[in-house]
């Protein structure tokens, strides 16, 4: 319960999740899930 309300907290921060999403490993979450999705979509067809 304390671990859901700081992280609510520290995403509603515009600032934190600027600075997260200029980070490699996020950005890579990012493009891995890009991909994955348009793989399945054009599995899919």
């Amino acid at each position: 319960m304390v671990l859901r309300r700081l992280l609510a907290t520290l995403l509603h921060s515009s600032q934190l999740v600027e600075r997260l999403s200029e980070s490699r490993p996020i950005r890579r979450a990012a493009q891995l899930t890009a991909f994955a999705l348009l793989q399945a979509q054009l599995r899919g067809q």
